[in-house]
């Protein structure tokens, strides 16, 4: 299948089916599939250090991301595990930050676009994070809701950090996994470039990438 040089990727959104552009077909494709796989762990129970799919199992903010980005095909795959689920409660070194800018090599960016992942700060550094599906929504392992859901992205309890009398804006960064290509990794038997990463999305995929493409819900495993 040839790559086109620019590629549209339609979402569902609140409001609606969303359109949005992308430098290849590639790309478009790897994103789709990102956000599948974190929408196909909604309903997964909220548990530290886990990543057991299903009503049954239980997974936290940092394996859905690993998950996302091993099970299609992103990144070789790797644990980070074991890792402190309480380093933000008492340490402020950006473990997260380090994990998605430097072992994946995720760039960050000021305007995120669907498929980018979220990281906001709450205790003393940037320790939750997401992926962003829509303009508007992510889905998150949410401790304070007990399971992985879609939320809104500008909901009060991730927006603001509240003391009780005053509603403090919550930091909050955006990462782009798909530029640059990832360093490797130890560990992991290196992470796969971006264009290999992409491809593998594309590859694994039956999605029609025009501006009448169907929602990403919608998109299928090719037989």
């Amino acid at each position: 299948m040839a790559i086109a040089e620019h590629a549209t990727l339609r979402v569902d959104g609140p409001g609606g089916p969303e359109t949005h552009a992308f430098a290849s077909a590639a790309e478009a494709a790897a994103r789709a599939a990102f956000i599948n796989e974190a929408l196909s762990w909604v309903g997964t129970p909220f548990q530290d250090c886990a990543d057991v799919k299903g009503p049954h199992g239980c997974v936290d903010c940092a394996m859905l991301l690993v998950r996302c980005a091993v099970d299609t095909g992103r990144f070789a795959p790797f644990d980070p595990r074991p890792y402190p689920p309480r380093w933000h409660l008492h340490r402020g070194e950006e473990r997260f930050i380090g994990w998605i800018a430097g072992t994946l090599g995720a760039a960050e960016v000021v305007a995120p676009r669907v498929g980018d992942v979220v990281l906001w700060q709450f205790g003393r550094c940037f320790s939750h994070g997401a992926v962003l599906i829509n303009a508007t929504e992510v889905v998150h392992a949410y401790y304070a809701a007990g399971t992985t859901l879609v939320s809104r992205l500008h909901e009060p309890l991730l927006d603001y950090i509240s003391d009780g009398r005053l509603n403090i804006p919550r930091p909050v960064r955006y990462f782009d996994l798909w530029r640059p290509t990832p360093h490797p990794q130890s560990g992991g038997g290196g992470a796969r470039s971006a264009t290999e990463g992409a491809q593998s999305g594309l590859n694994a995929l039956s999605v029609s990438l025009s501006a009448d493409t169907s929602p990403v819900s919608r998109v299928r495993s090719a037989p």
